[in-house]
């Protein structure tokens, strides 16, 4: 799971299990983004009520979560592919994959213009850009420039740092190790300590996200095609998950998801999808086979094992 939020924006966006995922701040509700045309995502950024993402693939495409049904609109393309991508209520920045920075207005019609320096992450809070240098003597350290015209870099850390994010106008940082580089009246996360994957600020809410890359690389690793999961009837239901029979290449195969009330659920997604991680590691002749993993969209997540016939364990038990 990646999270970034962005300056004074109603939504904060999220990705998990490569496909982003959207809550309103400000209502109760998530917005599940389509993304099923891109290979998966990588990255979003959001403000105000715009989201751009980048995809696995290299392209990047920018949606309104304020329209009905979101849908997303093409950037044009950099020659050499989107890395990373930020934005502004009227300007755009990304980096591409060898690590040039480029900037234009979000108007319809304008073109990418190449900006001075190299760089792995960028964020913005539409007056100053805060990026993470790359290449050379640079890398990894932070530095602050001009959002509204020629950067002017100068350095602001000079500390290897792997994420950063300034977009609410208060600078936080991530070292290299995981740990945090926060404002001295930053008060202490709650329920972790780290180490971090990446970080993110609004303002008033700072948040990280400790998600290993390994879970979402096995989880591709596992993935199967969800058009050809076949969903039969339940034949078992939990207070957060059930399990349906149904069919894989037209063998009977078992259907583990969650429950349609969990499936709004943010947070039990993830846990869902660090369960489906899990599981795709068990192997004994003892234990059901694992098939594989599918989804459309995040709240469609679902495990796919071997079935076995003689309903429950619980029920087994009683029995």
């Amino acid at each position: 799971m990646q999270v970034r939020p962005q300056t004074m924006s109603p939504w904060l966006c999220l990705i998990v299990v490569n496909s982003a995922v959207c809550l309103s701040l400000k209502i109760s509700g998530i917005r599940s983004l389509d993304t099923s045309a891109w290979s998966s995502v990588s990255q979003v950024s959001v403000a105000g009520s715009q989201v751009c993402g980048v995809s696995t693939g290299g392209t990047a495409a920018c949606a309104s979560l304020s329209a009905s049904p979101t849908g997303w609109q093409d950037l044009p393309g950099l020659e050499k592919g989107f890395a990373w991508i930020a934005n502004s209520a009227d300007r755009l920045w990304a980096i591409d994959t060898e690590s040039s920075l480029f900037s234009k207005a979000t108007a319809a019609g304008a073109a990418w213009t190449q900006v001075t320096g190299r760089c792995s992450r960028v964020t913005t809070d539409g007056k100053m850009l805060y990026a993470v240098g790359d290449r050379g003597i640079d890398a990894n350290k932070t530095f602050i420039g001009n959002a509204t015209g020629e950067p002017n870099w100068l350095m602001l850390l000079d500390e290897n740092v792997r994420d950063l994010d300034g977009s609410s106008g208060i600078v936080v940082a991530l070292r290299e190790n995981g740990s945090t580089l926060l404002p001295t009246n930053t008060t202490a996360f709650t329920g972790s300590d780290g180490p971090f994957r990446s970080i993110a600020c609004d303002g008033a809410v700072l948040c990280a996200s400790q998600a290993s890359d390994d879970q979402d690389s096995l989880l591709l690793m596992m993935r199967i095609p969800f058009v050809d999961v076949r969903f039969g009837h339940v034949v078992a239901e939990g207070d957060i998950t059930e399990v349906v029979r149904g069919t894989f290449e037209n063998q009977p195969v078992a259907i583990k998801q969650l429950t349609k009330a969990r499936r709004r659920d943010v947070r039990e997604i993830a846990m869902f999808a660090r369960e489906a991680s899990f599981l795709s590691q068990l192997t004994h002749e003892r234990i059901v086979t694992f098939i594989g993993v599918a989804w459309s969209t995040p709240s469609e997540l679902c495990i796919v094992t071997e079935f076995m016939a003689g309903g429950s364990l619980l029920n087994w038990l009683k029995h």
